[in-house]
């Protein structure tokens, strides 16, 4: 099986390549006079700077018009919902939302917008507010949006404190408006709306009549239809101590894979990493969890579950995890220091998953584990470089991979 799975991987890999090969040079394509395996046609990818990382879109479309289109109305609705949730946008939705925090006035919300609050809150409430997209503030104050880390002063976290709680959000869904009682207060919507973007793209993608593809948001990524080789997609999940490389490759038919770590923005001092995954609930950098990726039906379910479940480690979430059909979750715990130079590796006792992936995932290039057992069976083969599998199919942010935030040396 694992031999199987190599060969999907190279072949997978070897098919993203073919992207600017004329179709006439592909074997098994009209006019070649070749029948083989090999009638899909070569993927068509485009790649875009947006939400501060890269949207990489892949189609295996016969018909180039069609797959033009398609791809750009894929990128025009990720596009869309950049300009109307990002916080670093004035003009955005969410931006005028929180300008108008404590004033009393509520703010009408598009369908888009109102769809990633309703489903915020309901993850909110189903994670026991693990995810709490109010916690902007409880972040800012720890230096994260400045990537400026600090150790805030105690009087200045409770003040920020004082102000998360998605509870207190005022949201009338029949109206699509929503009101922030408290000057301040703000919503942030990093840690889901990449994945409802790609949800956007791939519904785009359908829509346009395309049935095989991929949508990678910075690491979000979701695929559909029957993958160009293989009967499953083959996803590299990112080491999250050597960034550039893949400890674990998961089988997914289709849907969606989104992993939060703790190497995406952090600061060190007195040798404890501070990453910017914030529990709202204590108002401090969840520890303990180097990683954390989810497989789920939808890109904004992975999206929103992977930080929840960062949040609350593989003991409090995986009954989270299986409340949710189709969720399925790995944890890599985060390595105890060695007192030796660089970031510990991780090893095979580090690395907790659902039940519902047991048959698959394979990890990769991982060593004994701390009790002096030898590695298991199915943690075989040595380190995967990003190039095997291809950089868009793996798993996890890269915009921050392995870099500290300013000012913490």
């Amino acid at each position: 099986m694992h031999e199987d799975r190599r060969l999907r991987l190279l072949t997978a890999a070897l098919a993203l390549t073919a992207a600017c090969t004329p179709a006439a040079s592909m074997p098994g394509t009209p006019g070649t006079g070749t029948r083989s395996r090999a009638l899909v046609p070569p993927p068509l990818r485009r790649v875009w700077p947006v939400m501060g990382t890269l949207l990489d879109i892949t189609v295996w479309e016969a018909d180039t018009t069609r797959a033009l289109r398609a791809l750009a109305a894929a990128r025009g609705a990720v596009f869309r919902i950049d300009t109307l949730v990002s916080t670093y946008r004035p003009e955005s939705e969410l931006s005028r939302v929180n300008r108008s925090a404590g004033s009393g006035r509520a703010t009408a919300l598009s369908a888009e917008t109102a769809a990633v609050l309703e489903a915020a809150l309901r993850y909110a409430a189903a994670t026991g507010g693990a995810l709490d997209v109010t916690v902007g503030p409880v972040v800012d104050v720890w230096g994260f949006y400045r990537e400026e880390g600090t150790i805030p002063p105690p009087a200045a976290l409770d003040s920020a404190r004082a102000l998360v709680g998605y509870t207190r959000i005022v949201y009338d869904p029949a109206t699509r408006s929503v009101r922030l009682p408290l000057p301040g207060m703000r919503l942030d919507f990093g840690a889901i709306a990449k994945g409802y973007a790609v949800d956007r793209g791939v519904e785009a993608l359908r829509a346009a009549g395309i049935r095989r593809g991929m949508v990678d948001l910075g690491g979000n990524i979701r695929v559909f239809g029957t993958p160009p080789n293989g009967s499953t997609w083959a996803i590299g999940l990112r080491d999250p101590r050597r960034p550039q490389e893949v400890f674990a490759i998961i089988d997914v038919d289709s849907g969606a894979i989104a992993t939060s770590g703790d190497y995406e923005r952090f600061f060190v001092r007195d040798g404890v990493r501070y990453a910017h995954i914030i529990d709202p609930r204590t108002g401090r950098p969840a520890r303990g969890i180097a990683s954390v990726s989810v497989v789920a039906p939808t890109g904004i379910a992975s999206d929103a579950l992977s930080t929840a479940l960062f949040v609350l480690g593989p003991e409090a979430g995986r009954p989270v995890a299986a409340a949710f059909d189709g969720v399925d979750a790995v944890w890599v715990r985060r390595p105890a220091p060695t007192g030796g130079a660089g970031a510990p590796e991780i090893d095979r006792g580090d690395v907790v998953w659902t039940d519902g992936l047991e048959d698959r995932i394979e990890l990769v290039g991982m060593g004994p584990d701390r009790d002096g057992e030898g590695i298991p069976p199915r943690a075989t083969g040595g380190p995967r470089p990003m190039s095997m599998p291809h950089r868009s199919w793996v798993a996890g942010s890269s915009r921050y991979a392995g870099t500290p935030v300013r000012g913490t040396k």
